[in-house]
């Protein structure tokens, strides 16, 4: 959860991690639906509160532990339904592009090349969206730091990681140079980029064509 890590680490919040391995279908034990019916991650638990969604997470954890940090998720309600919004933009639509466009990378250990045009093209209708919003602020939702610029930098750093160059996008590229200065954010996106390559490999040494035989469809 390298968005929730990077709320974790701007509050300094001590946690505990339970990694569940969605692999093995772990999400759908009893004991995790018990948890959550939807079998979703991330989901936290806090004492005896059950919470999912990742930016619902982060916004309850601004709101109880954020004391002196309450620029992240402003009390005033105008700034508070701004940051709410690029907060939906990203789950809604940057990080919904994101999956689908490499999805089957991930999944199934396709090449960049086998990727669909059509994916490409809604995800580089997001990034012009997010360059633009960028050209008047800099940060997402104003002159300060939010829960939103902490999300979308988790969005944008898996998709540069995949290789997509967000040069072309200078003022995205402006705010991503800033903000990959934070002080956790390499200890908060490593771990990830690394199961993330991890992944890709596996899922690429798994469908390696055999001899004879046809190539992917």
């Amino acid at each position: 959860m390298s968005c929730g890590s990077n709320v974790v680490k701007d509050l300094d919040l001590d946690v505990s991690y339970r990694v569940v391995d969605l692999k093995r279908t772990e999400q759908k034990q009893s004991w995790f639906i018990k948890m959550n019916p939807l079998h979703t991650v991330p989901t936290l638990q806090d004492d005896g509160f059950t919470l999912w969604e990742s930016h619902a997470i982060l916004t309850y954890l601004i709101t109880r532990y954020g004391e002196g940090k309450k620029s992240l998720y402003p009390e005033d309600p105008q700034q508070r339904a701004n940051v709410d919004k690029f907060l939906y933009f990203n789950g809604i639509n940057l990080s919904k592009s994101f999956h689908q466009h490499f999805g089957p990378m991930l999944m199934e250990g396709y090449e960049i090349s086998e990727l669909e045009p059509s994916t490409a093209n809604s995800l580089k209708q997001n990034l012009e969206h997010l360059d633009s919003f960028l050209s008047k602020s800099p940060y997402i939702s104003g002159d300060n730091l939010t829960v939103a610029d902490l999300a979308i930098l988790s969005t944008i750093a898996q998709i540069n990681n995949f290789g997509w160059n967000i040069q072309p996008y200078p003022n995205l590229s402006r705010w991503f140079q800033k903000l990959s200065h934070l002080p956790y954010f390499e200890e908060c996106q490593k771990p990830g980029l690394e199961k993330v390559k991890a992944s890709i490999a596996e899922r690429r040494q798994q469908t390696l064509p055999v001899v004879g035989s046809s190539s992917r469809k």
